[in-house]
């Protein structure tokens, strides 16, 4: 796409142009988030899949980041279904979300943002941007590392040894 800025050369002006570039795709896709390696390989290809069509369709984008929730708490042994009156019912992502074990209860609000996003980007009404989908990543980059790795855990154990030790491990 090329922008033209006009300008008044009897006053001093010049025309003037720039080329401005957008991609719409990169091929392999770029890797826009860490993923830990326990990560379901579902929820992984989810990712990928958004990684790959992040540039051209924000809204496909973040739909994909949604289907990897969905994919991390099958990974986590939250039931996808329930039993009412007989018949097998589908317990919908927001409940499944609630349904977190005590362990993971802080990452509650940042995965029901997710799911938030995520159908901005399945339904009508306001259209998520680029941005949405980088708030996205970070909130699930931050909520996988937690439920993977203990991130957290880890780096707090590791301030305390600094800490006791009152400078650098060796």
């Amino acid at each position: 796409m090329e922008f033209f800025e006009y300008e008044d050369e009897e006053h001093g002006w010049a025309q003037s142009s720039d080329d401005q570039f957008t991609p719409k795709y990169f091929s392999p896709a770029l890797v826009l988030m860490d993923i830990p390696i326990k990560c379901p390989d579902e929820a992984t290809a989810h990712l990928m899949e958004s990684f790959a069509i992040f540039f051209a369709d924000p809204g496909a984008a973040l739909n994909c980041t949604r289907a990897a929730v969905e994919a991390v708490l099958t990974d986590l042994g939250i039931k996808r279904f329930v039993v009412v009156k007989g018949k097998r019912k589908p317990v919908n992502l927001h409940q499944r979300i609630q349904l977190l074990p005590p362990k993971h209860a802080e990452l509650k609000d940042m995965l029901l943002a997710v799911k938030w996003l995520g159908n901005a980007g399945s339904h009508d009404g306001e259209k998520p941007n680029s941005g949405d989908v980088r708030t996205t990543y970070d909130l699930l980059e931050h909520a996988l590392s937690e439920i993977y790795e203990a991130k957290a855990k880890k780096l707090k154990a590791i301030a305390k040894r600094v800490n006791k030790k009152k400078g650098p491990l060796k």
